[in-house]
């Protein structure tokens, strides 16, 4: 097994956020989202496939202030994992058992203008340093929006992002990486955001692993084909060789679509053997009741068709959709191979 962990800002935008979360896999495990959008409920608007973690310090008073959140696969046995105790609103963690091992994995939103997040991330990890050199097996994965420039990950032709100003706020994040011995795991210069203005690729999201996983990692890369339109942050995915405990899926049957006729004339036939006497007994009658219901099992189960669990809270897709669905990672995908090449004409088709 492998554990997947896909990430994305939404830049607080409806139709971003449910495309999104309408076609994720069920072979994703762990979501990790910055700027979400809130509906009128004050919730995310997630599937039945996910378990949604919240920032401790999230206030359905003043959702505005939230700008991250995780969804936990519903695959995943909810007693390995845990949330991390973080009071910060641009930022939420877990902490999840994988065998010896436990990981922690950390959703960081980085507002440009200050770095509280960073802070409350920093204060947390030194207070937690203590526990991990008596010896405990931990590991750290930090994913984001982090809103930082550097020439570590950033592609030289962005040399005009390296001001001043710009140095002096990534220089606490850099000191973090060193101390905590983490190390990146997404490729120098792979942009993850197109600004909307002057359509400049550039890399604010980043993806950060403890040295110890580095030969976990089988894959860390941008699907810029699989993000969802209205964004201009790209989707990041990354793939780990860790195995995660998984929960027994309870199955269901679509009763929506039975041949009644057939059901009545199976169901007659498995009655036959049910006897028909006088019932004179109190034990009697609860053995009677078992054997027509062990009568009914059998019969749903050889003539109802099992349910597929549907990864779609609303089954708004259409066969138009789809097809146009299909076209934009097409082009995606063209887009990939000539993101750096200016006035080619499929940068105008995908948009």
């Amino acid at each position: 097994g492998t554990l997947k962990v896909w990430q994305l800002n939404m830049n607080k935008l409806l139709m971003a956020q449910h495309t999104a979360l309408c076609v994720l896999g069920d072979n994703i495990d762990i979501v990790c989202i910055q700027e979400l959008y809130f509906d009128f409920n004050k919730k995310l608007r997630a599937t039945q496939l996910w378990w949604p973690v919240y920032p401790k310090g999230h206030d359905e008073k003043d959702i505005d202030r939230t700008r991250a959140l995780m969804l936990m696969s519903r695959r995943i046995v909810t007693n390995t994992w845990r949330r991390v105790d973080i009071k910060s609103t641009d930022m939420v963690g877990i902490s999840i058992k994988m065998g010896e091992r436990t990981v922690r994995v950390f959703n960081v939103y980085n507002n440009g203008e200050h770095s509280r997040s960073t802070h409350a991330l920093n204060f947390y990890l030194r207070s937690m340093q203590e526990q991990r050199q008596r010896g405990r097996n931990e590991a750290d994965i930090w994913v984001g929006d982090f809103n930082c420039y550097h020439s570590m990950w950033e592609d030289p032709r962005n040399s005009h992002l390296f001001t001043r100003r710009n140095l002096d706020a990534v220089e606490e994040l850099i000191a973090m990486l060193t101390r905590h011995r983490m190390i990146m795991a997404l490729w120098l210069g792979m942009p993850t955001l197109e600004s909307m203005s002057t359509k400049n690729l550039m890399r604010p999201n980043n993806v950060f692993i403890t040295h110890s996983l580095r030969e976990q990692v089988m894959r860390c890369k941008v699907l810029r084909s699989k993000t969802p339109l209205n964004t201009n942050h790209f989707l990041i995915v990354m793939e780990l060789g860790l195995e995660t405990e998984a929960s027994r899926e309870e199955g269901g049957r679509n009763f929506k679509k039975v041949d009644w006729r057939e059901f009545e004339e199976e169901l007659g036939r498995q009655l036959e053997g049910i006897p028909t006497e006088r019932i004179e007994r109190r034990e009697e009658v609860e053995e009677w009741l078992e054997g027509v219901m062990e009568v009914l099992r059998r019969t749903v189960e050889a003539i109802v068709p099992e349910r597929q669990m549907s990864t779609f809270a609303k089954r708004w897709w259409s066969k138009e959709l789809r097809e146009m669905r299909v076209k934009t990672k097409a082009l995606g995908r063209a887009l990939d191979k000539v993101i750096h090449i200016e006035g080619h004409q499929v940068h105008e088709e995908y948009r």
